[in-house]
């Protein structure tokens, strides 16, 4: 058990009115726009409690389901409340804590199919950060593999502080530098449209 209340864990990760129509509206984009399959190697990069990952682990085949989050108490109450330790053994799903986004490390005889990180980048506020994450990617990457992720759009860069909470908004045009940079091709899903109101995007190597 954590020590969170319970279902405090769901309002740490964003609006609890929004928990079930995102999860749904996530599910539909890796099953209809990414193509995932039970087959697939996922990785669930900001997995945070499992808002899809509930979805996905019984999707999957076993063992093909990877969760990725620094905040273990977040990680634990999804896998006490929201999937139920049974199911994560029997769909063999794992998890690490590990904050480098280093997977292929944590991993190294996985052939990733998608890696997934849903509203991360809004996180992530300082460009170092941001580019570890892209270095990552791309070193996990093979030819095939895809990268979905999401951002908050916006003209201009801009740090935005609310209700003790930092995030960062962002341009295109500077994600698609940084992913450059580590070597990724990074296109805009502009017809997807987020219940949220951020953006789609889709990473593969050069």
């Amino acid at each position: 058990m954590t020590g969170m209340e319970h279902g405090s864990w769901r309002g740490r990760v964003g609006p609890v009115t929004q928990w079930d129509e995102s999860a749904a509206h996530q599910f539909k984009v890796l099953t209809g726009h990414a193509g995932v399959r039970g087959e697939d190697h996922v990785a669930d990069i900001g997995c945070g409690c499992l808002r899809v990952g509930r979805l996905l682990i019984p999707y999957l085949e076993p063992g093909r389901y990877f969760g990725v989050d620094p905040d273990h108490e977040l990680v634990s109450a999804g896998v006490m409340h929201e999937t139920g330790p049974g199911l994560v053994s029997l769909r063999m799903a794992r998890f690490t804590n590990r904050a480098d986004f280093n997977i292929s490390e944590e991993w190294p005889q996985i052939t990733w199919d998608v890696l997934y990180a849903h509203d991360l980048i809004p996180h992530l506020i300082d460009d170092p950060t941001r580019q570890q994450f892209f270095e990552q990617v791309s070193y996990s990457s093979g030819r095939n593999t895809q990268t979905w992720i999401t951002f908050t759009s916006a003209d201009e860069d801009a740090l935005i502080e609310f209700a003790g909470r930092r995030t960062v908004e962002l341009t295109a045009s500077t994600l698609r530098s940084e992913a450059d940079t580590a070597g990724l091709k990074l296109v805009v899903q502009s017809k997807i449209r987020h219940p949220a109101g951020q953006t789609w995007a889709v990473l593969s190597r050069r």
